[in-house]
């Protein structure tokens, strides 16, 4: 369980989707960006918000950010992969 406010350096697993849980009060605004660009990777992440039960909220493919305020707190999970796995 990842807590807010956190930079997490990690490196993608290959061909896989990589997940981290998160604990999010209701209200509460979360933005979750992949820094691969920036650190010249030629990973092309897709990031994906889910419930507690792994359906995803919101899908991010074009190596942008996730930024959204959460209603109802809770378990969240976000999935990261490349593009093309």
């Amino acid at each position: 369980m990842l807590p807010l406010n956190t930079v997490c350096n990690a490196s993608m697993t290959s061909q896989a989707v990589d997940h981290y849980a998160i604990e999010v009060p209701a209200g509460q605004r979360i933005v979750v960006e992949c820094a691969a660009r920036g650190i010249d990777s030629k990973a092309s992440p897709v990031l994906i918000l889910a419930d507690a039960q792994g359906n995803d909220l919101q899908v991010e493919r074009r190596g942008g950010v996730i930024d959204r305020t959460i209603a109802e707190a809770g378990k969240y999970i976000v999935k990261v992969h490349d593009l093309t796995f």
